[in-house]
């Protein structure tokens, strides 16, 4: 089991220019740990938003390093929480589709269904030109 700090050092959460950059760094197979590592992704995109309430923000979530993905149920929905709240305007979703594919499945719906636009991409370059050619 990883502890707090190894978790954390999965993931690498910035913000430039009003986007906001979730990147995971390595794959973590421990439904427990994917728990806790969706928490510690969460808390930094609030932390983000929370710096200008009224500021509208671009998410781009690459998933490109973590292979398969099977998270758990609850990672899911700690992760909608953030890609719900009204100051998310769009989410540029970076990775291998195939091995994605059912995080794409399970996310995209709720997102759309609350008005934001997410789209998937093979690379940042194009989820970064999207950015700036689609406006919501």
């Amino acid at each position: 089991m990883q502890n707090d700090e190894e978790l954390k050092a999965t993931l690498d959460i910035s913000e430039n220019d009003g986007v906001i950059f979730v990147n995971f760094l390595k794959q973590v197979v421990d439904p427990d740990e994917n728990v806790r590592r969706s928490q510690f992704a969460v808390d930094g995109v609030f932390e983000i938003l929370d710096t200008d309430p009224e500021k509208k923000f671009k998410i781009l979530v690459d998933m490109s390093l973590m292979g398969e993905s099977h998270i758990p149920m609850q990672a899911h929905k700690i992760y909608l929480s953030a890609l719900k709240k009204e100051q998310v305007r769009k989410v540029a979703i970076v990775g291998d589709f195939k091995a994605q594919l059912k995080v794409l499945s399970f996310i995209t719906p709720f997102i759309v269904g609350e008005g934001k636009k997410v789209v998937w991409f093979p690379n940042k370059a194009e989820a970064m030109l999207w950015f700036e050619k689609v406006e919501l």
